[in-house]
């Protein structure tokens, strides 16, 4: 949205330029009772003559572009318009309007509280002598409608109007009125009107995700509450730590004991997952189900209990590394399937499900993530992905090298031209003399 301030005139050759706000995160401050918001005041020339100034400036509120306003425009237009946008600042607006009477009046946008105090439009004038300012809450549109309609009728004129001077007062007097609620409307929907609210979530957000991350096990100088509730008996990582009602049952205590303080009430933990994991979170659970009840050795399961071990890191999960690990363990079920002659795991349906919801859900994520990657930062790592397989086809590592030209041939599909550079066909025979037990060449 542009809060249009005005076209002006600069400059001798009759250069003008219009002039607007641009609302950048307004916020409703429940402590200060109104809105807040910096803004940018963007310039921008008009009909400019060739040989003339042409610009476009938008303009953060800082020293260095006072000074290139006042280069583009001259110091007394951009004085002027760095009050207006100190206004601003100061209070929001979402409309000047120029009145016959009172003068350059600023509506300023009403809060949902004030509107069921019957308030529908605040508007006030902002002169340079605060102790002069007026101001004024209208209930209803109709009521800003017979405000507007008297500015047009008065207007400094000393005769009664004719009945066309009429209808036509009243005519733009409605379409004035329209023309705030408008823009009204349309600020309004930009408003975080709940901001905080939105920090106390927030605050407890980050609380509950410290709590949330897994402690590394050498932390730990003895046995704990806080131990258990991350480690099993032995020192295996939990997945998830366990809430408070089932460390409680293991540790055959009361959910209230003191050393639960930091352990989540399952109702918390459901919460949580849902605010950190989003459209994320089946998947994922779907992927540790699988990590947890089939995994085994290998390169691909340790990429798959990575993308699944969410609890390590406070970061979010990235759907993209998520994707690709439910992605590799389809690939390994497809292959080893049609290697062995055997039916495809009960598993391979599932991982399947859980990467199609993400695709689904993270459509232009994945396809950032595709496109973000140079040609010769894939040239770099399809080198790197062929000197790894020719060393575990050496070393008789099948399973190594499988990876390795799987994670190639994602690279292969999104630049082809690669392909050809790189040729991991040429180790065929490598393939099959690792397989013999006679050293390798």
């Amino acid at each position: 949205m542009n809060i249009r301030l005005g076209t002006f005139l600069f400059g001798d050759d009759d250069n003008y330029v219009t002039a607007s706000i641009e609302p950048v995160k307004p916020a409703f401050r429940e402590s200060i009772g109104r809105v807040v918001d910096g803004g940018r005041l963007r310039v921008q020339t008009i009909d400019a003559e060739p040989e003339g100034p042409a610009f476009d400036l938008l303009l953060e509120n800082t020293s260095e572009d006072r000074w290139k306003l006042t280069a583009a425009v001259g110091a007394e237009l951009a004085r002027h318009l760095a009050e207006e946008h100190d206004r601003y600042a100061r209070q929001p607006f979402f409309m000047a309007f120029e009145h016959e009477q009172f003068g350059r009046l600023y509506f300023e946008p009403v809060s949902p509280a004030q509107q069921q105090e019957g308030i529908a439009f605040s508007l006030s004038t902002r002169p340079a002598d605060p102790k002069t300012a007026q101001s004024l809450t209208i209930g209803s549109q109709e009521d800003l409608e017979a405000f507007l309609i008297a500015n047009r009728l008065n207007g400094g004129v000393r005769w009664m109007p004719n009945q066309p001077e009429l209808a036509a007062a009243v005519h733009q007097g409605k379409d004035d009125a329209l023309a705030v609620a408008n823009a009204q409307r349309e600020y309004a929907a930009g408003v975080i009107w709940d901001f905080d609210a939105r920090m106390e979530e927030a605050a407890e957000f980050e609380s509950a995700n410290l709590a949330a991350v897994r402690p590394d096990i050498y932390s730990f100088q003895e046995d704990s509450t806080e131990f258990y509730r991350w480690y099993e008996y032995g020192g295996k990582p939990r997945p998830e730590p366990l809430t408070r009602e089932a460390l409680a049952d293991l540790l055959n205590e009361t959910p209230n004991a003191g050393g639960m303080s930091q352990a989540f009430t399952a109702e918390q933990w459901d919460r949580f997952k849902d605010w950190k994991l989003g459209d994320l979170r089946s998947p994922i659970e779907t992927l540790q189900g699988i990590v947890q009840k089939h995994g085994a050795e290998g390169p691909w399961w340790e990429s798959a209990r990575k993308a699944a071990d969410w609890c390590r890191t406070a970061k979010r999960p990235h759907p993209v590394e998520v994707h690709d690990a439910l992605d590799g363990l389809i690939f390994r079920a497809q292959r080893d399937a049609e290697v062995n002659g055997a039916e495809l795991p009960a598993w391979h349906q599932q991982a399947t499900d859980a990467r199609n919801v993400i695709e689904a859900a993270y459509t232009r994520e994945i396809e950032a993530s595709s496109s973000s990657t140079s040609l010769a930062d894939a040239y770099g790592r399809l080198h790197e992905l062929h000197a790894s397989h020719r060393k575990a086809l050496l070393e008789g590592d099948a399973e190594q090298a499988a990876f390795e030209r799987h994670e190639a041939s994602q690279i292969e599909r999104l630049f082809p031209v690669l392909k050809e550079l790189v040729q991991f066909g040429a180790e065929d025979a490598l393939e099959v003399e690792a397989t013999d037990e006679s050293p390798a060449p």
